[in-house]
C-alpha cells in the first residue's frame, strides 16, 4: 500500500511539474516575442529556462532577462542559452506531449494520418476504376517519453490507420477497398539521427458494392492480412534535406503469396523549406519507395509536392506508380496522379 501511495504522489508531482513548466514556457515566450524576436520562443523544463543562443550576445539581453526574472518561478541562476536545434527539440517534446520523436513520412501513402485525396488512375494490365477517392483517418500517438538520458530521447506509443478507396465513376461512389492497420511503435532520437521501430497488423477487405457490381467470385477475392516488424532510420541534420531508409519483415501473412518470411525495403527523402516567419508557408518535395517479395522486389514509388498552410496541414500534388498498396490490388500495377490534403 505504501508503494502505491508513493507512486501516486510521484505521478501527481510529475504531472503538476509538467503543467507548471508549460505555463512558465508560455509566460517567458510572451516576453521573448515582445522584446526580442516576434518568431522566437523559450522552453522551461524541470524549472530551468532555456533561451535562444543569439539572445546572449544581443544588446537587449539584460533588459529581457530583467523582465523574465520578474516572472514568479523563474530563477536567474537556472537560465541557459542553447542553439536553435536543441531549443526546437525541447520545445517539440514539451509543447505537444503527443508529438512523436520520429517525424512522419509524408510521401508514404500508407503512413498513419488524416488524409483525403482525389486520384486519376491508369493501369498496365487489368482495368479497374479510373477516378478514385482515398480517405484515411489515423495517426501516431506517443504515450510514453523517456528523457533522462539526454541528449538521447525515447518514446513509445500506438499507430492506427483506417483507409478507404471509393470508385467515383459509379452512381453511388462504391467503396472498393478498406484497410485497417494497428500496432505499437518505439521512437529513438540521438543527435542528428532518429529511429522508428514498429510492429503492426494490417488487414484489407473488398467493398460489398464493388464485389456485387463486378460479379467477383469468392475464390478470386483476396482479403489480405499480415503482421510486420519494421525499422526506419532518418538523418535529421542536413537542413532542408531528410533522407531515410530501412526495411520490414513479414512475420505472418495470410493471402499474401510469397510474403511470409521475406523482407520489404523502404527508403525515401524529403526536401522541406524552413519558414522564417510564422505567417510564411513551408514547401515540400518528397519521394517514398518500397519493394517486397510479393512484387518480386520491384520498386513502387510515391512522389509528392506540397505546401504547408498551417502547422502539419499540407495541400499536395501527389503521384504513384508501381504495385498498388490497397488489398485486392496488391499484385496489379497502377499509376495515378492527384491532389490531396494531409494532417499529421
Amino acid at each position: 500500500m505504501e508503494g502505491v501511495l508513493l507512486a501516486m504522489l510521484f505521478f501527481t508531482f510529475n504531472v503538476n511539474s509538467h503543467d507548471y513548466d508549460q505555463y512558465l514556457s508560455g509566460a517567458t515566450t510572451t516576453v521573448i516575442k515582445g522584446e526580442f524576436n516576434p518568431d522566437g520562443y523559450s522552453v522551461v523544463r524541470d524549472g530551468k529556462l532555456f533561451l535562444p543562443l543569439e539572445l546572449e550576445t544581443d544588446q537587449h539581453n539584460e533588459e529581457v532577462l530583467a523582465d523574465l526574472t520578474k516572472i514568479q518561478g523563474i530563477d536567474a541562476d537556472r537560465i541557459a542559452y542553447v542553439p536553435n536545434e536543441e531549443l526546437s527539440r525541447l520545445n517539440a517534446m514539451w509543447t505537444s506531449p503527443r508529438k512523436p520523436l520520429f517525424d512522419p513520412l509524408i510521401a508514404d501513402p500508407k503512413y498513419p494520418k488524416v488524409h483525403a485525396g482525389y486520384h486519376w488512375y491508369t493501369y498496365e494490365e487489368t482495368e479497374y476504376f479510373h477516378n478514385g477517392v482515398q480517405a484515411d483517418i489515423g495517426g501516431t500517438y506517443s504515450l510514453l517519453k523517456v528523457t533522462r538520458w539526454r541528449p538521447a530521447y525515447l518514446d513509445a506509443g500506438l499507430q492506427v490507420r483506417v483507409s478507404a478507396v471509393f470508385d467515383m465513376d459509379t452512381i453511388s461512389d462504391d467503396l472498393i477497398n478498406s484497410d485497417f492497420m494497428a500496432g505499437f511503435y518505439t521512437g529513438f532520437s540521438f543527435s542528428s539521427w532518429s529511429l522508428l521501430f514498429r510492429g503492426f497488423h494490417e488487414s484489407t477487405h473488398l467493398g460489398d458494392e464493388y464485389v456485387l457490381n463486378n460479379n467477383i467470385p469468392e475464390d478470386e477475392r483476396i482479403n489480405v492480412s499480415y503482421e510486420m516488424l519494421e525499422a526506419i532510420v532518418s538523418i535529421d541534420s542536413l537542413g532542408m534535406f531528410r533522407p531515410y531508409f530501412g526495411g520490414g519483415w513479414y512475420v505472418y501473412g495470410l493471402h499474401v503469396p510469397g510474403a511470409l518470411g521475406h523482407w520489404q525495403y523502404h527508403a525515401g527523402f524529403e526536401v522541406k523549406t524552413q519558414k522564417k516567419f510564422t505567417s510564411s508557408p513551408n514547401f515540400l518535395v518528397a519521394l517514398d519507395v518500397k519493394g517486397s517479395n510479393p512484387s518480386d522486389y520491384a520498386p513502387s514509388g510515391s512522389l509528392m509536392l506540397g505546401v504547408e498552410t498551417f502547422d502539419n496541414v499540407w495541400l499536395t500534388l501527389e503521384g504513384y506508380t508501381g504495385y498498388h498498396y490497397a488489398g485486392q490490388f496488391f499484385s496489379n500495377k497502377a499509376t495515378y496522379v492527384g491532389v490531396g490534403f494531409h494532417l499529421y
